[in-house]
């Protein structure tokens, strides 16, 4: 059974809270937990969140649905959310779900951060 385990590393370049994700953003505690980190940046006062998801080898609807309900927690909260770095795969799963265009998806991190 492969690894169902995500890791999420917070760091903040000037007013913007990066989020790096790594392995597979899933069903259960992966959803929950960047649920979770994501409230408590909007509730924390973050107004400007740039999510990286180059280290994600692996997203199913559910994880899908989570990054949907991370921009819209984010425009409730008077924030923005943005993500970068997306893998041909989650940015195939993304077109296929009809999001790409729903979502800001950057190239980079520089082209994120740049983009506030």
């Amino acid at each position: 059974m492969p690894d169902e385990s995500l890791s999420i590393k917070v760091r903040q370049v000037k007013d913007v809270a990066v989020l790096d994700l790594e392995g597979r953003l899933i069903m259960g505690e992966p959803v929950e937990k960047l649920s979770a980190q994501v409230q408590s940046l909007l509730q924390g006062g973050s107004k400007r969140l740039a999510v990286n998801l180059g280290g994600l080898t692996y997203v199913d609807s559910t994880g899908v649905a989570c990054m949907v309900d991370a921009v819209s927690d984010a425009r409730k909260a008077g924030a923005e959310c943005k993500f970068f770095a997306a893998t041909s795969k989650v940015l195939q799963l993304l077109r296929i779900a009809r999001l790409d265009t729903a979502f800001v998806i950057l190239a980079d991190e520089d082209s994120a951060l740049s983009s506030f």
